[in-house]
């Protein structure tokens, strides 16, 4: 080799050797960074000191959907009570279930003993209208009969089948599933048999009475309804009160053709007490 040849590669040995290390460096510092972080993903120190893999966390289980609240047609009468939502009232957007308001009210009455008149309007029409008046101050915007509207029976009749919220009642025995607690009943005059048919035509001439569903009696087995009482104006003699003798059978000879009847006064009507429409 030439001199000149060799002195230049023994001025270039420093600069080649300290590449080479420095390379050596960034190997080992990347080796070791990487080491260190599989260490931190793969192993857990535990108290003894050993080192454990980390349990895979369960799956999260899927949210159940929230169940939907049934659909309700508040342009069928016999749904609405069947389905028992005859004292559900939209107030404002807002749903309220007004059966313990007419539980109240009721008891509040009967703990007055008032006397039945006809004339202080303190007879059955008149205690079903003061009673709708009072369900009014809850709700404003509803609508209920008043004596602005209505005065009797007859009237009041008239006005639930011209809302399109009256049932006929064919078979009182075979109808049960209407009689639910706050369902307006309307009941013929009495001792008539027991098997009138009711129509449009002769509603308002064969209507006597009135009332509201306090409370349901059904049996424990088939869950037909055994007895029921009544918040009513009953006559003279009883006042205005809570009844509970309108049984699925009635045991006396009179009133027997009467199943779910007043006394001898057959179930003609129902309808709810709550107009949603």
């Amino acid at each position: 080799m030439k001199p000149q040849f060799l002195k230049c590669t023994f001025l270039m040995l420093p600069f080649l050797l300290s590449f080479v290390l420095l390379a050596c460096d960034v190997q080992t510092s990347n080796k070791l960074q990487s080491d260190k972080e599989n260490s931190k993903t793969t192993t857990t120190p535990t108290e003894k000191g050993v080192a454990t893999t980390p349990k895979p966390e369960p799956p999260t289980p899927p949210v159940p959907p929230k169940p939907k609240k049934p659909e309700i047609n508040w342009n069928n009468p016999t749904a609405v009570l069947v389905g028992n939502h005859g004292t559900t009232l939209f107030c404002d957007k807002t749903e309220v279930n007004i059966l313990k308001n007419i539980q109240h009210y009721a008891d509040s009455v009967q703990m007055k003993k008032l006397s039945y008149s006809q004339a202080t309007a303190n007879d059955c029409s008149g205690t079903f209208i003061r009673l709708n008046e009072y369900l009014n101050t809850i709700c404003p915007k509803a609508i209920f009969p008043s004596f602005k509207v209505v005065r009797s029976t007859r009237d009041l009749i008239k006005y639930y089948y011209d809302k399109k919220q009256l049932v006929f009642v064919k078979s009182p025995i075979n109808s049960d599933s209407l009689i639910r607690p706050g369902t307006v009943m309307f009941y013929t005059h009495g001792g008539r048999g027991g098997k009138l048919e009711i129509t449009p035509e002769n509603m308002q001439s064969l209507v006597n009475h009135v009332g509201v569903v306090y409370s349901v009696e059904r049996d424990e087995k088939t869950g037909v309804v055994k007895n029921y009482q009544l918040f009513h104006g009953q006559n003279p003699s009883k006042g205005i009160g809570i009844t509970k003798y309108h049984v699925r059978e009635p045991h006396g000879a009179s009133s027997k053709p009467y199943p779910y009847g007043n006394g001898t006064e057959q179930w003609m009507a129902v309808a709810p007490i709550v107009n949603n429409r």
